[in-house]
């Protein structure tokens, strides 16, 4: 099962969309999908901090919760320099995406952390 179901008709961004319609061919005994899920993160300084997952996708056979896979998904000409350690998207320098997904990754485990264990 993949959530919202259909797609989002305000979302403008192609290359999710590609993803959304292949990971919405996903067993939905086993595959649980949701797409675009904001969350809000608390730091130790008690700020709140604001993010987005792309694609959280949970595994689930025979309704055991076994694995939660984090997607962060970027379109165009994705472009990556190792020696300066950056990130570029359609020639625009953009946030590391591997950043992205272990920071909502890592907010996600500590939020829900009684949920999956």
């Amino acid at each position: 099962m993949i959530y919202p179901s259909p797609f989002p008709s305000e979302m403008r961004n192609d290359t999710e969309h590609e993803v959304y319609q292949i990971l919405k061919t996903l067993d939905n005994d086993t595959y649980t999908t949701f797409y675009n899920r904001e969350f809000v993160a608390t730091t130790p300084s008690r700020e709140s901090s604001q993010y987005e997952i792309d694609f959280l996708v949970a595994y689930h056979p025979n309704q055991q919760f076994q694995g939660l896979l984090v997607l962060e998904v970027k379109g165009g000409r994705v472009k990556y320099d190792g020696l300066q350690d950056t990130w570029f998207q359609s020639d625009k320098k953009v946030n590391s995406p591997v950043k992205q997904v272990t920071s909502a990754w890592s907010n996600l485990l500590k939020r829900y952390s009684t949920l999956l264990t």
